[in-house]
């Protein structure tokens, strides 16, 4: 099984998109028998598993690039910390072929508050 790391921040009581889950064919076709799980959640929030509709983010060199102009059907993991919860946590989730290979992904978690005021950029007068 191949394993990932990836390490981001969160604001506490906020859902945020992680990773839009989809396999396809080179003919744009969905892959059918890829399982996704949640195989740990997050100590401290949730975690899910959605049905979703989007676009695909084949980089440019690869033959499905293609299947990035239409929308296609797949699973979006969410994560949302517990409103008022300050510090680390963390969430796995596993992709597994129809033949059996397997990865695990851990997104680990910095959670804080969002601040009470965010500066926006300034706007040149027009």
């Amino acid at each position: 099984m191949r394993k990932e790391e990836f390490v981001r921040y969160a604001f506490a009581g906020t859902e945020m998109k992680l990773s839009f889950l989809y396999v396809l064919e080179a003919d744009c076709s969905e892959v059918d028998g890829w399982e996704f799980e949640i195989v740990k959640q997050p100590e401290h929030g949730t975690a899910v598993l959605k049905p979703h509709t989007g676009f695909a983010m084949y980089p440019k060199g690869n033959p499905r690039a293609k299947c990035n102009e239409q929308k296609v059907d797949g699973q979006m993991l969410t994560y949302k910390a517990e409103a008022g919860y300050k510090g680390p946590d963390s969430l796995t989730y596993v992709c597994i072929s129809p033949g059996g290979f397997a990865f695990e992904r851990t997104f680990r978690f910095n959670v804080r508050q969002r601040p009470a005021t965010t500066k926006k950029p300034k706007q040149k007068d027009a």
